[in-house]
């Protein structure tokens, strides 16, 4: 046990990890799945009044400062009232493959779905229904778990642009590729060997063959994201000029708006050639037209901004 594990263990006994919390929960009568884990298992609060009246399935991810309640003590005001004691209790059911955002509360009653995502600061109650996503106070239905799967896979090359530029911005260098462990779908080879950082990524939740089966079958979702993430300096050699508009422009450093145009004409343009059905040498010479007025509109927008060499 390292030292900081061991301040944790001294400090929250057996909510000093996912491990500790998760066994200790069983050990008192709670029915809890495999692939269970609690991030920052101190701050959570998972009621053990009645322990057997909660169940967590499957591949369940409870974030910071959650609670989960199967009692309700409000009846305190009534009894005050009119003297009566009036119980309140209920089941809490927490399905397979879900995860609950930060500082969401599950209310006694509630019964989670499998394949369900719970948005931060929710508050859960009565039965949300499986593979959708849910948020606010009350928690309610934001969308299916498949559109939201179409929103992710859109968005990736946006974001891991975004925090590229901004590493290169604080720290004046080009990130590690490794940095980007969450979307390096977008930028490794199918057939080279990946380094221990990415396959790790594969092992979460025992995830291995399924990821690296998906991971085959897809496809680089831009080329542009290789150049982008090369680690090497940023001369302007001619090499650059070699491929297509848009990775020229990449590489000379345009502003974020202008970088993502040429993105977006990237993305278009190979949308079109897979539907043109041949590769981007073979693209239809409509597509690769219209490829090249985006990238050069872009360039003329750029070069009104800042000089380009």
């Amino acid at each position: 046990m390292g030292l900081k594990q061991l301040g944790l263990q001294l400090v929250y006994g057996h909510k000093s990890s996912s491990e500790q919390y998760v066994s200790w929960l069983r050990s008192q009568g709670m029915h809890i799945g495999q692939h269970v884990h609690l991030y920052t298992p101190w701050s959570i609060k998972i009621d053990t009044q009645r322990p057997w009246m909660i169940e967590i399935g499957d591949n369940v991810h409870i974030t910071a400062d959650c609670s989960i309640l199967q009692h309700d003590y409000s009846w305190a005001v009534v009894q005050r009232l009119t003297g009566e004691v009036l119980g309140s209790c209920g089941m809490v059911r927490i399905g397979n493959n879900v995860f609950i955002g930060q500082k969401s509360l599950i209310l006694k009653g509630a019964e989670i779905g499998d394949n369900t995502i719970i948005g931060a600061g929710s508050v859960v109650t009565g039965h949300l229904e499986g593979n959708a996503v849910y948020a606010g106070v009350p928690a309610k239905k934001i969308s299916s778990l498949d559109v939201y799967v179409d929103k992710r896979r859109n968005l990736q090359l946006e974001e891991a642009t975004l925090l590229v530029r901004k590493y290169e911005e604080v720290y004046d260098k080009r990130p590690p590729k490794e940095l980007l462990r969450e979307f390096f779908w977008l930028f490794e080879s199918r057939d080279a060997q990946l380094n221990e950082t990415f396959q790790d990524v594969f092992r979460l939740d025992d995830n291995t063959e399924r990821s690296q089966q998906a991971f085959i079958r897809s496809e680089l979702c831009s080329k542009t994201m290789r150049l982008f993430l090369n680690t090497s300096n940023r001369t302007h050699n001619e090499q650059y000029r070699k491929g297509t508009s848009y990775d020229y422009l990449l590489h000379h450093h345009l502003q974020p708006a202008d970088e993502l145009w040429c993105c977006f004409a990237n993305l278009w343009f190979e949308h079109r050639t897979t539907q043109d059905g041949c590769g981007r040498k073979g693209a239809g010479l409509q597509s690769q037209i219209l490829l090249h007025v985006y990238a050069a509109t872009a360039y003329s927008h750029a070069s009104r901004h800042r000089t380009l060499p």
